[in-house]
Protein backbone atom coordinates (compact mmCIF):
# COMPACT_ATOMS: atom_id res chain seq x y z
CA UNK A 1 0.00 0.00 0.00
CA UNK A 2 2.17 2.61 1.10
CA UNK A 3 5.65 3.10 -0.80
CA UNK A 4 7.00 5.58 1.27
CA UNK A 5 7.20 5.21 5.58
CA UNK A 6 4.26 7.05 6.57
CA UNK A 7 6.98 8.36 9.27
CA UNK A 8 8.61 10.49 6.04
CA UNK A 9 5.22 11.01 4.93
CA UNK A 10 3.98 13.21 8.11
CA UNK A 11 7.13 14.97 8.58
CA UNK A 12 7.36 15.82 4.68
CA UNK A 13 3.02 16.56 4.41
CA UNK A 14 1.72 17.25 7.96
CA UNK A 15 1.64 20.04 10.40
CA UNK A 16 0.78 20.37 13.79
CA UNK A 17 -2.13 19.76 15.34
CA UNK A 18 -4.05 21.17 18.00
CA UNK A 19 -2.74 18.73 20.24
CA UNK A 20 1.21 20.04 19.35
CA UNK A 21 1.80 16.34 17.20
CA UNK A 22 2.94 16.45 13.45
CA UNK A 23 -0.09 15.14 12.36
CA UNK A 24 -1.60 14.58 8.73
CA UNK A 25 -5.40 14.24 8.67
CA UNK A 26 -7.32 15.10 5.05
CA UNK A 27 -9.61 13.99 3.16
CA UNK A 28 -8.28 13.65 -0.67
CA UNK A 29 -10.70 13.42 -4.34
CA UNK A 30 -9.38 13.08 -8.11
CA UNK A 31 -10.85 16.64 -8.65
CA UNK A 32 -9.22 18.89 -6.27
CA UNK A 33 -5.39 19.30 -5.11
CA UNK A 34 -5.35 18.94 -0.91
CA UNK A 35 -3.35 21.90 0.44
CA UNK A 36 -0.83 19.28 0.88
CA UNK A 37 -0.89 18.76 -2.73
CA UNK A 38 -2.47 15.15 -2.87
CA UNK A 39 -4.30 14.23 -5.34
CA UNK A 40 -6.13 10.56 -6.56
CA UNK A 41 -5.56 9.00 -9.25
CA UNK A 42 -6.77 5.38 -11.06
CA UNK A 43 -4.77 2.52 -13.16
CA UNK A 44 -7.86 0.91 -14.44
CA UNK A 45 -5.22 -1.50 -16.34
CA UNK A 46 -4.01 -2.75 -12.63
CA UNK A 47 -7.11 -2.18 -11.14
CA UNK A 48 -5.60 0.08 -8.68
CA UNK A 49 -6.46 3.71 -6.75
CA UNK A 50 -3.37 5.97 -6.49
CA UNK A 51 -2.47 8.36 -4.09
CA UNK A 52 -0.14 10.97 -5.60
CA UNK A 53 1.34 14.12 -4.63
CA UNK A 54 1.42 16.92 -7.73
CA UNK A 55 4.63 18.21 -6.56
CA UNK A 56 6.36 14.75 -6.63
CA UNK A 57 6.91 11.76 -9.31
CA UNK A 58 5.32 8.29 -8.74
CA UNK A 59 2.51 7.07 -6.28
CA UNK A 60 2.73 7.31 -2.40
CA UNK A 61 0.13 4.76 -1.79
CA UNK A 62 -1.55 2.24 -4.15
CA UNK A 63 -5.14 0.18 -3.28
CA UNK A 64 -6.17 -2.48 -5.14
CA UNK A 65 -9.96 -1.97 -6.61
CA UNK A 66 -9.95 -6.12 -5.47
CA UNK A 67 -8.43 -5.98 -2.13
CA UNK A 68 -10.73 -2.65 -1.41
CA UNK A 69 -14.35 -4.55 -2.58
CA UNK A 70 -13.28 -7.91 -1.11
CA UNK A 71 -12.84 -6.30 2.41
CA UNK A 72 -15.86 -4.25 1.86
CA UNK A 73 -17.97 -7.30 0.91
CA UNK A 74 -16.97 -9.07 4.37
CA UNK A 75 -18.18 -6.33 5.88
CA UNK A 76 -21.17 -5.13 3.49
CA UNK A 77 -22.10 -7.87 1.55
CA UNK A 78 -25.48 -6.86 1.49
CA UNK A 79 -26.74 -3.64 2.88
CA UNK A 80 -29.88 -1.60 3.79
CA UNK A 81 -30.24 1.40 2.73
CA UNK A 82 -32.97 3.76 4.14
CA UNK A 83 -34.04 7.03 3.61
CA UNK A 84 -36.61 9.00 6.07
CA UNK A 85 -38.05 12.46 6.86
CA UNK A 86 -38.20 13.58 10.37
CA UNK A 87 -40.28 16.11 12.21
CA UNK A 88 -39.73 17.28 16.21
CA UNK A 89 -43.18 17.18 17.93
CA UNK A 90 -43.10 17.98 21.41
CA UNK A 91 -39.42 17.72 22.32
CA UNK A 92 -39.40 14.05 20.12
CA UNK A 93 -38.26 13.32 16.92
CA UNK A 94 -40.85 10.92 14.54
CA UNK A 95 -39.35 9.73 11.48
CA UNK A 96 -41.12 8.64 7.85
CA UNK A 97 -39.58 6.29 6.19
CA UNK A 98 -40.38 6.60 2.64
CA UNK A 99 -37.45 4.87 0.61
CA UNK A 100 -35.82 1.50 1.34
CA UNK A 101 -33.22 -0.51 -1.19
CA UNK A 102 -32.05 -3.77 -0.53
CA UNK A 103 -28.13 -3.35 -2.08
CA UNK A 104 -26.00 -6.43 -3.32
CA UNK A 105 -22.80 -7.54 -4.62
CA UNK A 106 -20.30 -4.90 -4.45
CA UNK A 107 -17.62 -4.99 -7.28
CA UNK A 108 -14.67 -3.56 -7.64
CA UNK A 109 -15.69 -1.83 -10.95
CA UNK A 110 -18.02 -0.13 -8.89
CA UNK A 111 -14.86 1.05 -6.54
CA UNK A 112 -13.20 2.45 -9.49
CA UNK A 113 -16.26 4.11 -11.04
CA UNK A 114 -17.01 5.75 -8.26
CA UNK A 115 -13.34 7.00 -7.63
CA UNK A 116 -13.40 7.87 -11.39
CA UNK A 117 -16.50 10.13 -10.68
CA UNK A 118 -14.92 11.89 -7.04
CA UNK A 119 -18.22 9.96 -5.14
CA UNK A 120 -15.92 7.86 -3.42
CA UNK A 121 -12.85 9.90 -1.28
CA UNK A 122 -9.77 8.58 1.13
CA UNK A 123 -9.32 10.13 4.54
CA UNK A 124 -5.42 10.11 5.82
CA UNK A 125 -5.81 9.94 9.60
CA UNK A 126 -2.40 9.67 11.46
CA UNK A 127 0.17 11.36 13.42
CA UNK A 128 2.99 11.19 15.18
CA UNK A 129 3.41 9.55 19.18
CA UNK A 130 6.29 11.10 21.04
CA UNK A 131 8.12 8.36 20.96
CA UNK A 132 8.89 8.73 17.61
CA UNK A 133 6.00 6.02 16.01
CA UNK A 134 3.26 6.50 13.48
CA UNK A 135 -0.71 6.35 15.17
CA UNK A 136 -2.87 5.43 11.94
CA UNK A 137 -6.30 5.08 12.59
CA UNK A 138 -6.34 3.65 8.94
CA UNK A 139 -7.08 5.36 5.58
CA UNK A 140 -11.09 5.39 5.62
CA UNK A 141 -12.80 5.35 2.79
CA UNK A 142 -15.51 8.22 1.98
CA UNK A 143 -18.75 7.93 0.56
CA UNK A 144 -22.06 9.74 0.97
CA UNK A 145 -25.00 7.72 1.85
CA UNK A 146 -26.65 9.48 -1.59
CA UNK A 147 -23.70 7.59 -3.52
CA UNK A 148 -23.63 4.62 -1.77
CA UNK A 149 -25.96 2.33 -4.09
CA UNK A 150 -23.15 2.41 -6.77
CA UNK A 151 -20.75 0.53 -5.21
CA UNK A 152 -23.37 -2.36 -5.70
CA UNK A 153 -24.29 -4.70 -8.93
CA UNK A 154 -27.80 -5.05 -7.62
CA UNK A 155 -30.21 -2.67 -6.00
CA UNK A 156 -33.52 -3.68 -5.44
CA UNK A 157 -36.59 -1.02 -4.11
CA UNK A 158 -38.65 -2.50 -1.13
CA UNK A 159 -40.52 0.54 -0.49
Amino acid sequence: MWKFSQTEIIKKYGYIDDKGRQALYTTVNNKTPTNQGFILASEPQKNLIVLRNIAEEGNIAEWSTYVLAGKFMTKLDRLLLVFADNKIENNVEHFHFNEAYLLENPTPEKFLDAFETSKLMIDLRMYLKDSGGVRNHGTGFRISEKNLAELYEKKRRLI
